[in-house]
């Protein structure tokens, strides 16, 4: 099992157009032969098709600062999340080992990773053991994506369940929650 340092993860992103700027040339010298009833359609063209095409690269660099954004606002929910694990574990590595542990479980889910978080430390805080939680939220995310539950199901099926194990009973309110969540999903 791979360890990811969190004070040190990173990723660079080169976006290389020497190709792309090539291609634009030779598009334009091979528009600038034709012409229509006096008027340039090549230079019509050329111009049409160089608006496109910076259009385009507009695009290109719009998507890399959303995958960015996307990127930085992800580590920066991991490294919460480390800090809130270590708390509720006790200590960094046992943190590192669940969060990655939820990590290959979110990824063969329905579910995001946050999601998946979410609802992991709701079962801790309701007092199931970190050897329960990743079975336990496996089979809870199964039933809940059976019924083809939402990110917003899962988190209240673990809270229904939380509550009924810290309570070691159930009543109609636990019930009521888990028909919610379920009940509105299938």
């Amino acid at each position: 099992m791979s360890v990811i340092d969190m004070a040190t993860y990173s990723y660079n992103m080169v976006l290389d157009d020497k190709g792309f700027s090539s291609k634009l040339k030779d598009a334009e010298s091979s528009l600038d032969g034709f012409s229509m009833k006096g008027n340039s359609l090549g230079g019509f063209l050329k111009g049409s098709l160089k608006a496109g095409l910076i259009g385009a690269g507009a695009s290109v660099a719009a998507l890399a600062g959303t995958v960015t954004a996307a990127g930085v606002n992800f580590d920066r929910m991991k490294e919460q999340s480390q800090i809130a694990w270590q708390t509720l574990l006790g200590g960094s590595k046992q943190a590192t080992k669940m969060i990655n542990d939820l990590q290959v479980m979110a990824a063969k889910t329905p579910f995001s990773f946050e999601s998946a978080d979410k609802a992991a430390k709701l079962l801790k805080s309701m007092g199931f053991s970190a050897k329960e939680i990743i079975p336990d939220l496996k089979t809870l995310g199964d039933a809940t994506a059976a019924v083809g539950g939402s990110q917003e199901d899962l988190e209240g099926v673990a809270t229904a369940i939380g509550q009924m194990n810290a309570k070691q009973k159930v009543s109609a309110e636990e019930i009521n929650l888990l028909s919610r969540s379920l009940v509105k999903a299938a």
